[in-house]
């Protein structure tokens, strides 16, 4: 199991749903994605975006998964909605720093490595759809 999988199996264990803390580090951090989710009265729209970011996370290892395909084809799609690229690895970034919170004590230097993996990874697939 992955740094990363390890982590969100950390979450569940715990039975911490993080969307709330992550989606309010982002607000505060971009505040200009919030008014992206006024339509988002009962917070599926979020749920749905966290559910998909942990689906690619996990697969992003795979080298013939399509973790890295979703996150280089939403790049572009959240272009075209006024997002900054930059902000994907932000959201990583944070989804890291939430999960990190949360398991407190139990946070290994595997999924300290793992994260850091991933996020670097992320940053890669969007430097790669910004170059012509």
């Amino acid at each position: 199991m992955s740094g990363v999988a390890e982590s969100f199996e950390c979450l569940s264990q715990r039975g911490v749903d993080p969307a709330a803390e992550i989606y309010a580090r982002m607000f505060a951090a971009h505040p200009d994605t919030a008014p992206l989710f006024q339509r988002d009265a009962d917070g599926g729209i979020k749920a749905h975006m966290l559910y998909e970011a942990i689906e690619a996370a996990l697969d992003i290892e795979n080298p013939h998964g399509y973790g890295a395909n979703l996150i280089g084809c939403e790049v572009v799609n959240h272009q075209n909605l006024g997002v900054a690229p930059d902000v994907f690895v932000s959201f990583y970034a944070t989804m890291r720093a939430v999960t990190k919170t949360q398991c407190g004590d139990d946070w290994t230097p595997s999924m300290e490595s793992g994260w850091a993996d991933l996020i670097a990874r992320v940053d890669a697939i969007v430097a790669r759809r910004l170059t012509p």
